[in-house]
């Protein structure tokens, strides 16, 4: 049962495809019959005009088209047509045949009429046309004499404007030319006016032209050769400048490096000494100076010889923390010189000193607002000495919000602070001794 109905199913699908080819087929079929059709009316609108050849190309056009598409009907129609017009066409030539020989017959009639009828009046007219001839050849002659001459005074009057611009050769060409023309019409004291004047004169004012060009052509020379003499020594005042301009940024270059270098030095010997923030501090202001002068690679050693010397420090490194505008707070830079003087204390294993120390940086911290976020990682440091040294780790700090309060503590603190400074004193005479 499957079977069958599939088959019938491709069986209903060829009939729709066939169909859809016939359909196709018919549109195209009926388009191109309209095509045809198109060209047989217009083969008809030439026909009106009687213009067969043309019609006939229109015709055999759409006998190509009913051809492609196989419709004899249309094919035996065309065909029926082009007979007749080739039909027509030979009446309408043999009907015009007749009519140009009956035009011909009848003008030969005219022809015979009028000469006899002229006969009687041909000398009259033959005099008369002798004196109209001679009078037009008179007033021609009058007329090209008046249009020569005007055109040559019309040179003559373009060659005095371009002598008295200074433009000879032109001016020459224009007079020559107006003299040609003068000589055409037998004027002969025109030609003599433009040969004994203006010729003369024109050669004349051309020498003495030619000398002002000269005197006037030397004296650019001499004025061209002293501009660019001075534009030599412009120049070479320009380069000079500009030479010593440059040795002087050389110069000036050389010794901030130098002076950069020797502080760099400096922080070098400090860090070296365990004054780490201060040598850092000290490499973070010759880097903004650094950075005035281009020196990339000089800033990147300097800034991979902090990150080594933070990863080697044992106290933390504020000075990379605070903002531009605190550095120099007296508080600040008491609390970093403390917290270089725990790292030389720990350098040298004085781990109570160092306690002490970083105790300092605390306190001077709890001055600055900004000093709240280094505290707890100072405090954290206390308390792994402490726990060295077997000593019980401090207790976090309680926030105090009332002002009165915050005195008493600070008081607490400085009491406490000048009781280790003490003992610190007194660890140190120990040691000594």
């Amino acid at each position: 049962m499957e079977e069958a109905r599939i088959e019938q199913e491709k069986l209903i699908q060829k009939r729709k495809e066939s169909l859809d080819f016939k359909q196709e087929r018919v549109a195209q079929f009926e388009t191109e019959k309209d095509k045809a059709f198109r060209l047989m009316d217009q083969a008809k609108r030439e026909l009106r005009q009687n213009h067969f050849d043309k019609a006939i190309e229109f015709y055999q056009e759409s006998e190509k088209i009913f051809i492609s598409i196989n419709w004899q009907e249309g094919i035996k129609m065309v065909r029926e047509s082009v007979a007749m017009i080739t039909s027509k066409k030979k009446e309408f030539e043999i009907e015009q045949q007749k009519i140009e020989e009956q035009k011909i017959e009848k003008l030969l009639i005219e022809k015979k009429l009028e000469e006899k009828l002229a006969e009687t009046q041909i000398l009259q007219r033959q005099q008369q046309e002798e004196k109209r001839k001679e009078f037009l050849r008179i007033q021609q002659e009058k007329e090209r004499e008046r249009q020569v001459s005007e055109e040559a005074y019309k040179f003559l009057e373009e060659g005095t404007a371009l002598m008295d611009l200074g433009k000879f050769l032109e001016a020459q060409e224009k007079f020559i030319a107006a003299r040609e023309l003068f000589e055409k019409i037998s004027w002969q004291r025109e030609v003599s006016r433009i040969n004994n004047e203006l010729l003369f004169k024109l050669k004349r004012e051309q020498k003495q032209a030619e000398i002002l060009k000269q005197i006037k052509l030397k004296k650019i020379e001499e004025e061209k050769q002293m501009a660019l003499l001075k534009e030599e020594v412009q120049r070479e005042r320009e380069e000079e400048a500009k030479r010593q301009k440059q040795e002087k940024r050389r110069f000036v270059k050389e010794e901030t490096l130098r002076k950069i270098s020797a502080k760099l030095d400096k922080a070098s010997k400090l860090i070296e000494e365990s004054q780490y923030n201060e040598g850092i501090l000290m490499m973070i202001e010759e880097i903004q100076r650094l950075k005035n002068l281009s020196q990339e690679e000089e800033i990147s050693k300097i800034n991979a010889q902090v990150e080594n010397i933070k990863k080697e420090a044992d106290i933390p490194i504020i000075v990379l923390d605070i903002p531009e505008d605190n550095i120099q707070n007296k508080y600040v830079k008491a609390a970093y010189k403390a917290l270089d003087n725990a790292q030389g204390a720990l350098a040298e294993n004085q781990i109570k000193r160092a306690i002490s120390e970083l105790n300092e940086a605390n306190f001077q911290l709890n001055n600055l607002k900004i000093g709240k976020k280094f505290e707890i990682e100072i405090d954290k440091k206390i308390n792994e000495l402490r726990e060295i040294l077997g000593l019980k780790p401090i207790k976090e700090k309680v926030k105090i919000s009332s002002t009165d309060e915050t005195e008493k503590l600070r008081a607490r603190i400085a009491a406490r602070r000048e009781e280790r400074r003490k003992k610190v004193l007194d660890l140190l005479k120990k040691d000594r001794e």
